[in-house]
């Protein structure tokens, strides 16, 4: 798990969010709230960004803020909220297979949280498939690293090795 936490954070140090179009991102404020830890504080901030970009009718925008509104709730332990949330994102995500791979992996982490480890292997799988046939190498990277916890919660030790070996290379 020390190993899963690393790998995150390295990957959170080269590039912040899927899509982050850079310091002029509405993202920035609630994205660096949710990396500090500060989850209660970025949940309204990525409320906020949901509910505005679902008024402007701008589904990529809408899209991220719910997926990241959802991961914060798993995050602050409310899992419910979270499937939720991702069910709405993967609602927006519609036919675009690296929004539908970072909903799947973004589940595949409640999952694991609850303890459904086939389930979140499922979904960890299905969202390295989409990773690799779009060629999202960040989504890939992650998708190991979920992989690698799934295997390390079930004492899988040298298979979440593997995984989170493939996460840090890419």
């Amino acid at each position: 798990l020390l190993l899963s936490a690393l790998i995150l954070s390295l990957l959170a140090c080269a590039d912040r969010s899927p899509d982050e179009s850079g310091p002029a991102s509405p993202f920035s404020v609630a994205d660096s709230l949710r990396e500090d830890g500060r989850f209660v504080e970025a949940l309204s901030r990525y409320r906020a960004l949901r509910d505005s970009f679902a008024l402007a009718g701008d589904s990529a925008n809408h899209w991220r803020a719910q997926l990241w509104w959802a991961d914060t709730q798993r995050r602050l332990g409310r899992t419910d909220s979270a499937r939720m949330g991702l069910s709405e994102a993967r609602k927006l995500a519609a036919a675009d297979e690296s929004r539908v791979g970072w909903t799947r992996l973004m589940l595949s982490f409640v999952l694991e949280r609850d303890g459904q480890l086939d389930s979140a292997f499922v979904e960890a799988r299905a969202a390295l498939e989409l990773a690799r046939r779009t060629t999202d190498l960040k989504l890939e990277a992650y998708a190991h690293d979920g992989l690698g916890t799934a295997h390390s919660l079930r004492g899988r030790y040298r298979e979440a090795l593997a995984s989170d070996s493939t996460s840090l290379a890419l």
